[in-house]
């Protein structure tokens, strides 16, 4: 599963609270994704992302 290496100040993963280390379960419906499947569905205008945090998990929607 991708995880978030690098979270840029100002972004809009910044803005929704996403974080270094964040795992990735879900992206636009898209269940356990690959890297690529979650650069793929980035480019629509919104990207809904379940993601893992320690032992929490949470949604977060991105938008361009």
């Amino acid at each position: 599963l991708p995880v978030v290496t690098q979270v840029t100040p100002g972004s809009a993963a910044d803005r929704e609270g996403l974080r270094a280390g964040d795992v990735i379960l879900e992206a636009n419906g898209v269940a356990e994704p690959t890297s690529a499947q979650v650069v793929d569905v980035a480019r629509s205008a919104t990207l809904l992302l379940r993601i893992k945090r320690g032992e929490s998990y949470r949604y977060a929607a991105l938008k361009k």
